[in-house]
């Protein structure tokens, strides 16, 4: 009868384990640059600079797909004063899911960023202008 019961036991637990294996890098949510991260929020992403943050609304991210998305920048000065402008965002994640590059056009200056999974350690000195 023991047996029986293990045996039940054990079948029960296999049956409700997932066999789909994930990797690490499908669970990632942040991805990290000096003085700016790149963050899933609700159904988009956030770019968070040191003067500015970028939304980017409705953007699913694809390992080794790029990405051309509409998205809003807040801005600030010295001052505290905050600017909204609409940007054209692109990018790409890399194939292992550990990289992404993003790029974007903001006062006529192209803004580019590189972010890995790794955190960065660099201490910021914001002094928007």
């Amino acid at each position: 009868m023991k047996k029986i019961l293990c045996l039940s036991f054990l079948i029960l637990i296999l049956a409700n384990c997932n066999s789909k294996k994930l990797s690490p890098e499908s669970d990632v949510k942040t991805w990290f640059a000096p003085c700016s991260s790149f963050s899933k929020d609700k159904d988009g992403y956030i770019l968070g600079g040191c003067c500015y943050d970028v939304t980017i609304p409705s953007l699913v991210l694809n390992k080794n797909e790029p990405f051309h998305k509409k998205g809003m920048i807040r801005s600030r000065d010295n001052k505290g004063n905050y600017t909204e402008t609409e940007v054209e965002v692109n990018g790409h994640l890399s194939p292992d899911g550990k990289n992404l590059y993003v790029s974007f056009v903001y006062n006529n200056n192209v803004v580019d960023h590189e972010f890995s999974i790794e955190e960065s350690t660099m201490v910021c000195d914001c002094a928007c202008f």
